[in-house]
């Protein structure tokens, strides 16, 4: 396990190479949610934890808050 601080917040993750964007992207896939699918994807973070997810969603266009 390892500790990722961010502004007011202590997370404890596995210690994989893997962050919020690259979980996003697999939950994504697993789902068959595609921009082409008519799905909405809705990403509400407000750390910089979350920074990896927001890359992501501006990617592949879907909303992020």
């Amino acid at each position: 396990m390892r500790i990722t601080r961010g502004k007011k917040v202590f997370e404890i993750r596995p210690n994989v190479p893997w962050n919020k964007g690259k979980a996003l992207l697999f939950l994504l896939e697993k789902l068959g949610i595609t921009r082409e699918s008519g799905a909405m994807t809705l990403y509400i973070g407000d750390d910089i934890t979350d920074e990896d997810a927001f890359k992501v969603l501006s990617r592949i266009r879907c909303y992020s808050a």
